[in-house]
């Protein structure tokens, strides 16, 4: 059963050392009746942004890039791909470089 129709069919299953406010959030989050999913509720975003899983967080140092980042990817340009997983059926020859048709649209893009 492919993850949408998981979700749909309300059958997650969450990896044992996910903490229990995680589990609470990812419910809250991908369940499937729209109307009790959160950021679709009466408080909107608030609701996620202030689910105890981000009680931690400083929102307005995070807004203002305060806060440095866990881990930063290395990336060898624009469109490295190289820290994603490979899908059947994705293109590998883009995933880690450029390819010229790309630029030559990403130039005629910026010309106009």
């Amino acid at each position: 059963m492919r993850l949408y129709e998981k979700i749909i069919a309300g059958r997650i299953r969450y990896p044992a050392y996910f903490a229990p406010e995680a589990k609470d959030l990812l419910k809250s989050l991908l369940t499937p009746d729209i109307t009790k999913r959160f950021g679709n509720l009466a408080n909107g975003s608030r609701d996620i942004f202030g689910h105890v899983w981000f009680q931690e967080v400083d929102w307005e140092r995070l807004y203002r890039k305060e806060i440095p980042a866990p881990y930063v990817p290395k990336v060898e340009g624009d469109w490295d791909a190289s820290n994603f997983d490979a899908y059947p059926g994705t293109h590998h020859s883009l995933r880690h470089t450029r390819t010229h048709s790309t630029d030559a649209l990403h130039l005629k893009q910026r010309s106009t």
